[in-house]
């Protein structure tokens, strides 16, 4: 579980500028050259698999994309047992 979530937090050619996490999930975002990333992951159905979602964006146009990425964030953590296979 560590390895995978510092290789959601962790690239070569990123400067991570925003870093949290706890048991079951992490989130990370910065820049990569003009290009701010965001991404963030989360353990879902039962703490079996991760979900996860990740953008790359020109950093003019930071203000444009925070609306849409806040809203991504949100939705994957309000359906993070969407999609799990039955027990």
């Amino acid at each position: 579980m560590a390895s995978y979530m510092r290789s959601v937090a962790e690239r070569d050619g990123e400067r991570v500028t925003y870093r949290r996490g706890g048991q079951s999930w992490i989130v990370a975002s910065g820049f990569k050259g003009d290009r701010i990333f965001y991404r963030k992951a989360m353990l879902a159905c039962g703490d079996t698999v991760w979900h996860q979602i990740a953008f790359e964006y020109p950093a003019a146009e930071k203000r444009a994309y925070d609306r849409f990425v806040t809203r991504a964030e949100k939705a994957l953590a309000a359906h993070r047992n969407d999609g799990c296979p039955p027990r």
